[in-house]
């Protein structure tokens, strides 16, 4: 017998009933996988689960995890210790299953039938009060399974999860079943029990109770994805001073009684505290920022105090006060007398907050810069924790949480690894988005085709209604990051094979780029101090750019493009302010990589001169202060790029700043046959040539062309074609279509040198 300490299960492992114990534990207790185990709390209340996969050898012995369905029936929280056993005796077989669907299931015809056959093949163990779970996939509804929009389908019966309700409102006027298609159930009566799941099961669903609001399980830190590191420290930080205070008095030290989670809109920030909520058992009281505010004189403050007045009668309780920057802006940009009375009053109930032990505050933003100054101090706001765009991990993790409901297929399911890789930037929000967009795709396959639908006799099939891996592919498409709606952030799809030649820039770019991105702990580990930032120079159309964005695609990093010139601005203060803007972006969505275009533009040379150059000072003194913070082990990296590096300001030039300097050359020929065969990908040749001897006879004749001309050239050869038969079809490319390209591209070429001497001459 073991004694340990609960942990959350992973979502991919929730509602399967089973427990994850260490490689350790496993081999003293002599268990293995799908092995029998009873866990036992100490007020005697017991769950059977299965032995699932082994936690990694390097965690912690002494915790079990198990998923929030195992803990309901159990009534046990995360961190409580529960006693982890073999099952002795063998299980046997449960004739008779009475359950209670906490949410409304009886649209779903064949629902039971399908209940006993996912169970039954998970070898799902079930007990008395037990909470078992179960996903609803359009495959597993039955055949000629329909949704039906007809109104007089409201007096279909609604016994015991045989009928169907017409409206979703199912046998006890409780909330529909969610689009997920997931409903738990809970045990009410078993015989005979515990034991296991037949085809001979009989099983009955018995609306024995009130469908409410609260019915549905509340939020869970195992709904919570991405956030492994933050969960960690409100642990610490709330649960451990709300549950035992006694040990902040012991130590002698005051428990925080105020956090300020900010971050971009809809990376989870209430979802955490309501998760953090219900996972203590805690009173939750919430202040939307703008529904606080009163139109009557001293009634903003009035609905303040009447809050913490309510969570000063229970304890534990927590209080969000949701848009912090609303309620809290800064006193001196406000301009309005309402707004600092009902600062002033929310100080002061802060401040006697400290004299109370069990309630604490947690305050959420986006715009944290906005938050005025006294919040945020030890004492009110003690703490301030950073909610972030998630990595590839917790995407992932994301994607299993709003997805374990859904029917998916087999090619859907194999695609979330790669989903979560390429949604670079996106934020739990967006996955919700991007989920219920790819529902929607699933069912306008089945919509009949037209635009007058009769939607009150339409049918669908259920049956058919499963989301593929082309589904997701178009809702990723059509979905863009909500934190970077405002920006111009990119995912590059620009890799290393998309640039000709240059290998020595690229090998360069890997190891001083990709690598610290990549691989931040090792760089740590070895005290090493990757550079801030690396200029790319050389000639015009050399393709600096293009190696920028490719870096950036291997490095699974978001991509932010700037041009010098789109700083400047004629009013004050305001092109220093978009030289701030772009760098508290990367931080937003890192791992990101910051491209400088044309750095010469923006950072020239300072000089003593009045007049414009003021502003130039200006902004190339922000510019060193935001490369000075930059920390490339978080995730940032900026690279410049230039064609004048001897117009660009020294100070910026210097180790620390963009240290590291690449020359990218025009390229030789070997090259620009690599160039001209990239441009040339899935181009029809005509058969009179090869596409050897093309691009061998193009790059012999094109020395000196920069890579942006050798693409011109391809692109005027492409243009002829089509010109010769007046653009009605494609045509392949022969050598006279790439001779009548090359002559234009050499005219301007001409004309670009004449007028860069004559310039040069004046």
């Amino acid at each position: 017998m073991e004694l340990l300490r609960i942990d959350r299960a992973r979502a991919e492992h929730s509602g399967k009933g089973l427990v994850l114990l260490h490689p350790e534990v496993l081999k003293r207790e002599g268990l293995k996988a799908d092995d029998p185990v009873e866990m036992r709390t100490r007020f005697g209340r017991t769950a059977l689960a299965r032995v699932g996969p082994s936690l990694s050898s390097n965690e912690d012995q002494s915790v079990v995890c198990v998923d929030q369905y195992i803990r309901q029936g159990i009534k046990a929280r995360l961190g409580d210790t529960v006693e982890v056993a073999p099952v002795s005796n063998g299980m046997g077989n449960v004739e008779k299953l009475e359950l209670a669907p906490l949410l409304d299931v009886s649209d779903i015809s064949d629902a039971i039938d399908y209940l006993r056959q996912t169970w039954c093949n998970m070898g799902m163990l079930v007990y008395q009060d037990a909470v078992l779970y179960a996903a609803f996939p359009g495959a597993g509804l039955g055949l000629g399974t329909t949704v039906t929009t007809q109104a007089d389908d409201d007096e279909e019966g609604h016994g015991h999860g045989h009928g169907r309700g017409g409206h979703g409102h199912g046998g006890a006027g409780g909330p529909a079943l969610p689009t997920a298609m997931g409903a738990p159930f809970q045990v009410t009566e078993i015989s005979p029990g515990p034991g296991l799941i037949t085809p001979d099961t009989e099983i009955e669903l018995r609306y024995a109770m009130t469908l409410g609001a609260g019915a549905a399980p509340e939020i869970t830190y195992e709904d919570v994805g991405g956030m492994e590191n933050q969960i960690r420290q409100v642990r610490e930080l709330i649960e451990i001073p709300l549950r035992h205070p006694n040990i902040y008095r012991r130590l002698g030290i005051n428990p925080p009684r105020g956090i300020i989670f900010h971050g971009p809109p809809g990376s989870g920030k209430t979802h955490l505290a309501r998760a953090i909520a219900h996972e203590i058992d805690a009173q939750f009281l919430y202040i939307g920022g703008p529904e606080v505010i009163g139109s009557g004189y001293g009634e903003s403050e009035d609905n303040l105090r009447r809050v913490f007045e309510q969570a000063a009668r229970r304890f534990p309780s927590i209080v969000l006060v949701d848009e912090l920057d609303i309620i809290a802006p800064k006193r001196g940009e406000s301009g309005t007398a309402a707004d600092t009375r009902l600062s002033t009053q929310f100080l002061s109930l802060l401040d006697g907050i400290k004299r109370t032990e069990g309630v604490m505050i947690i305050g959420t933003s986006n715009r944290i810069d906005s938050v005025d100054m006294a919040f945020r101090r030890p004492g009110r706001f003690d703490r301030e924790m950073y909610l972030g765009a998630p990595d590839a991990a917790g995407r992932l993790e994301i994607l299993h949480i709003h997805t374990r409901g859904m029917p998916l297929s087999e090619d859907a399911q194999d695609f979330l690894p790669e989903l979560a890789r390429v949604s670079i930037g996106f934020v739990g929000a967006d996955f919700l988005e991007l989920c219920r967009e790819a529902g929607l795709n699933a069912l306008r396959r089945l919509l009949p085709k037209g635009s007058h639908i009769d939607m009150r006799n339409m049918q669908v099939p259920l049956e058919n209604l499963i989301v593929n891996r082309t589904d997701l592919e178009d809702a990723l498409s059509r979905v863009r990051p909500s934190a970077l709606r405002e920006t111009m952030v990119v995912a590059s799809d620009t890799t290393w094979d998309d640039v000709g030649g240059l290998e020595d820039a690229k090998e360069r770019l890997r190891e001083v780029v990709e690598q610290p991105l990549r691989h931040p702990g090792v760089f740590s580990s070895m005290k090493i101090v990757p550079p801030k930032g690396v200029l790319l120079y050389g000639p015009s159309g050399t393709g600096k750019s293009l190696l920028a964005k490719a870096v950036a695609y291997h490095c699974d990093a978001n991509f932010i493009p700037v041009r010098g010139p789109e700083f400047f601005s004629k009013w004050l203060g305001e092109s220093e302010e978009r030289v701030r803007r772009i760098f508290g972006v990367a931080v937003q969505v890192a791992p990101a990589i910051i491209f400088l275009d044309q750095l010469d533009a923006l950072a020239p040379a300072r000089s003593d001169e009045a007049g414009t150059t003021n502003i130039i000072q200006r902004i190339v003194n922000q510019l060193m202060a935001e490369l000075d913070a930059v920390d490339p082990l978080k995730g940032i990296m900026v690279i410049a790029a230039t064609n004048r590096v001897d117009l660009v300001d020294p100070a910026v030039l210097t180790p620390g700043r963009f240290g590291i300097h690449i020359y990218v050359p025009l390229p030789d020929e070997q090259e620009r046959v690599e160039t001209l065969k990239i441009q040339l990908r899935g181009v029809d040749i005509d058969p009179s040539t090869s596409l050897e001897k093309l691009v061998s006879s193009v790059a012999l004749g094109t020395e000196g062309y920069s890579g942006a001309e050798l693409a011109a050239v391809c692109e005027e050869a492409k243009m002829a074609a089509v010109r010769s038969v007046s653009y009605s079809r494609s045509v392949p490319l022969n050598m006279d279509m790439f001779l009548g390209g090359l002559e234009k591209v050499q005219k301007m070429r001409d004309d670009r040198l004449a007028l860069e001497a004559a310039s040069a001459a004046d």
